[in-house]
């Protein structure tokens, strides 16, 4: 990205932190104005209607997301040491996501050092925490459809997310 900053400081005539700044500070707003709009909690019908389009298109009863961890390649920070240095041998930044059923991000956190594992990121997450306090709306439990069994509504996940139940 640095690079990008360059020639925007050429084009534009001003040094690359004023670029950097206003790049900081439009994300910033860009973010209050869309977030409400397109990353908002769902309701408790809403939870249920996105179990049945699981269930429809995967066949997994009751599962209300997907969720996963991505390294993203980053430049070490100055000082940073092994904080970003993942297990796959370079610097990276993590990227947790939540995804629907359409494979679109419904709820992310970016920004963890590389180093940690896609659990520790989960569980650390204002999601994470949202979700197992019961702040999110999602209804304590449904039938499982065709058979009289009530279980919690759930995300899947890799190897990577341990099975544990929301308190």
């Amino acid at each position: 990205m640095g690079n990008y900053f360059r020639v925007w400081d050429t084009f534009f005539r001003v040094v690359k932190y004023t670029v950097q700044g206003i790049v900081r500070e439009s994300g910033k707003d860009i973010w209050k104005l869309l977030q409400p709009i397109y990353i908002t909690v769902p309701t408790s019908e809403e939870w249920l209607q996105i179990a049945d389009e699981s269930n429809e298109i995967f066949k997994t009863p009751i599962c209300i997301r997907s969720r996963d961890g991505k390294q993203c390649l980053n430049k070490c920070p100055p000082n940073a040491g092994f904080l970003y240095f993942n297990y796959k041998s370079f610097h990276s930044i993590k990227l947790s996501g939540v995804a629907d059923v359409n494979c679109c991000f419904t709820l992310i956190d970016i920004g963890a050092h590389g180093r940690e594992n896609d659990n520790s990121v989960f569980s650390n997450s204002s999601f994470e925490k949202a979700f197992s306090s019961g702040d999110l709306n999602v209804p304590p439990a449904r039938n499982i459809p065709g058979i009289c069994t009530s279980i919690p509504l759930y995300f899947v996940g890799d190897e990577a997310f341990p099975l544990k139940p929301r308190k």
